[in-house]
C-alpha cells in the first residue's frame, strides 16, 4: 500500500463514526436490581475499555475491535458480549471470571487474555464451530487442574502457566498449536501430548516431570523447556528430528552417561544442565564432557561454544580414545597372557594328577601283586601236610 492509500485509509477512518452498541434498557428509578447494576457496570467499563478502530469482518463499516478491561472485579459477563460481536482482541485479565461461555457469540475473535481469573476448566473451548479465528489463548493463574481437548481449529499459541494441572492424558494433539506454555503447574508426565503436528514450542518448567518419553509425533518441535523437574533418567528418548535446545537445568540427573542417551538428537544445538547433581558434582568440567558426547552442540548453560573450545575437546576425546584402544588392546594381551599362563598350569596339574594317579596305580598293582604272591607261597606251603593227613586218613 502507498502513502497516498495509507493516508486515504486513515482519512476516512477519522471521518466515519465507530459503530457503538446500544445503550442497555435498565430502569432509571432509583432501585436497580444487583444484577442490573451488574450489567450497567460490564457496559460501563467495556466502554471504557475499547481500543483501535478497525473495519468489521464484513467490511460494512467501521468499529472498535479491541477491548482491554482488566482489572474490574468482573465476575460474570451476561450475555453482555453479544453487543460486541466485532471485537478481535480481548483482556479481561485480572478479574474474577469462572464462566467465559458468552465468549463463543464472538465470531472473529482472534486474541483472548483471562489471565488471572478463577476458571476451573477448558470446556469453554471444546465446543465445535466457536472461537474459529482464534489463534491465542492466555489462561495463565487460574484454577485449571485438567489439561483436556481443545476444539479451537486455528489456535497457534496457548499458554496455561501458574495453574494447578496434573494430567493432561484427555489432551490427544492439536493441528495448529505452535507454541504451548505450562509453567508452574503440576504436571508429571506428557502422556497426551502426541499428534501436534506444528507444535515448536513447548514450555514445561517448574513441573513434576519424570520423563519425556511420551513425547510422539512432534516433527517440528524445536524449544523443549524442562527446567525444575523431576528427571533422573535420559532413556526412551522420542524422534524428535528438529528439537534444536533443550533445557534439563536443576533436573535430578546424577550420572553424565545420561547425556549418551541424547546423540539421537542430531539436529540439537543448545542445551542447559546446570544446577543437576553432576553437573554439581563437576563443576565446569562437565562443559568439556557435553561437547564431547554431542559433537554438533553450540550452546552450553546458555554460552556459546567457540571453535578453539570443541576442537580442545575433540582433540581430548581423540586421545581418550586412542588411550581406550590402547588400554583394550593391554587388557586384552594382558587377558590372553594369562588365559596360557592358566592353560599351562591347567595343564601342568592335569599331568602331576596323571603321575600321582598312575604311581597310584602302580603301587596298587604292586601292593596286589604281592599279596597274589603271599598267598601262592602259603597255598604251597600247606600242601604236604594235607597229603599226609590223607593218607593217615587211609
Amino acid at each position: 500500500m502507498s502513502q497516498q492509500d495509507e493516508g486515504e485509509e486513515k482519512q476516512d477512518v477519522e471521518q466515519v463514526e465507530p459503530v457503538e452498541p446500544e445503550e442497555p434498557d435498565v430502569p432509571q428509578d432509583e432501585y436497580y436490581a444487583p444484577e442490573a447494576l451488574q450489567i450497567q457496570k460490564l457496559h460501563n467499563d467495556i466502554k471504557e475499555g475499547l481500543k483501535r478502530i478497525g473495519k468489521t469482518a464484513n467490511l460494512s463499516g467501521y468499529t472498535f475491535v479491541e477491548l482491554i478491561c482488566e482489572n474490574k472485579k468482573i465476575d460474570k459477563l451476561f450475555n453482555v458480549m453479544l453487543d460486541y460481536v466485532h471485537l478481535r482482541k480481548i483482556s479481561f485479565a485480572n478479574n474474577l471470571l469462572q464462566d467465559v461461555n458468552s465468549l463463543q457469540t464472538i465470531k472473529y475473535l482472534t486474541n483472548l487474555n483471562l489471565s488471572f481469573n478463577q476458571i476451573t476448566n477448558l470446556d469453554c473451548f471444546n465446543v465445535p464451530n466457536t472461537f474459529e479465528f482464534l489463534d491465542e489463548l492466555n489462561l495463565d493463574n487460574n484454577k485449571i487442574t485438567n489439561f483436556g481437548q481443545i476444539n479451537v481449529p486455528r489456535l497457534k499459541k496457548l499458554s496455561l502457566k501458574n495453574n494447578l494441572i496434573k494430567s493432561a492424558q484427555g489432551f490427544n494433539g492439536h493441528n495448529t498449536l505452535e507454541i504451548l506454555e505450562l509453567r508452574n503447574n503440576k504436571l508429571e508426565s506428557f502422556e497426551g501430548f502426541q499428534n501436534l503436528l506444528k507444535l515448536k514450542q513447548i514450555w514445561a518448567a517448574q513441573n513434576a516431570i519424570i520423563s519425556i518419553g511420551n513425547l510422539h509425533q512432534l516433527p517440528e518441535l524445536h524449544t523443549l523447556h524442562l527446567r525444575a523437574n523431576k528427571i533422573i533418567v535420559l532413556t526412551d528418548i522420542p524422534n524428535l528430528p528438529k528439537l534444536h535446545h533443550l533445557n534439563l537445568r536443576a533436573n535430578l540427573i546424577e550420572k553424565l552417561d545420561e547425556f549418551n542417551n541424547l546423540k539421537s538428537l542430531e539436529s540439537l544445538k543448545s542445551i542447559t544442565m546446570h544446577e543437576n547433581p553432576i553437573a554439581t558434582e563437576m563443576g565446569d568440567g562437565i562443559r568439556k564432557e557435553i561437547i564431547m558426547i554431542l559433537q554438533q552442540i553450540e550452546r552450553v548453560n546458555k554460552e556459546p561454544v567457540p571453535p578453539e573450545e570443541k576442537a580442545d575437546a575433540l582433540a581430548e576425546l581423540k586421545e581418550r580414545i586412542a588411550a581406550a584402544i590402547q588400554k583394550k588392546k593391554e587388557e586384552e594381551e594382558e587377558a590372553a597372557r594369562l588365559a596360557e599362563e592358566a592353560r599351562q598350569a591347567e595343564e601342568a596339574r592335569l599331568a602331576e594328577e596323571a603321575a600321582k594317579a598312575a604311581e597310584l596305580a602302580a603301587e596298587q598293582a604292586a601292593a596286589e601283586q604281592e599279596a597274589a604272591d603271599k598267598a601262592a607261597a602259603e597255598g604251597k606251603a600247606n600242601q604236604p601236610k594235607v597229603e599226609q593227613e590223607d593218607d593217615e586218613d587211609a
